[in-house]
């Protein structure tokens, strides 16, 4: 890309981040064209697995949605007590007693990374 103007670099380097491509990916497409490859095929490959990698976040997004819909109804339901000196909050644990085995899902993979 020594041909292209640091400004044009600079735009493309913008806009490849505002599509969700990471510096490293972007770093790397600037390599293939610095060694005259063309990258489209790779961009093309990157884009599809965001666009896989984001898909699965969605639904984990959702499945935690759907969790705190059903935690604040079971929140609702809940009688008041008084407070309990060996518990934090009754709330959370009547939760995590409930679904003995199943991984809360904030950790199912809402980091960048998607999955766990």
């Amino acid at each position: 890309m020594a041909s292209v103007r640091p400004q044009g670099r600079l735009a493309f380097i913008r806009a490849a981040q505002s599509v969700g491509l990471t510096l490293g990916e972007i770093r790397e497409i600037l390599a293939l064209k610095g060694r005259g490859e063309a990258p489209c095929a790779y961009v093309a490959g990157l884009i599809h697995r965001h666009a896989r990698e984001l898909e699965e976040r969605v639904r984990a997004l959702e499945r935690l949605r759907r969790d705190l819909e059903r935690l604040a109804r079971r929140a609702a339901e809940l009688p008041r007590r008084p407070p309990d000196p060996a518990s934090l909050c009754h709330i959370i644990e009547t939760a995590a007693a409930s679904r003995p085995g199943r991984p809360p899902a904030l950790r199912r993979g809402l980091r960048r990374g998607g999955p766990s």
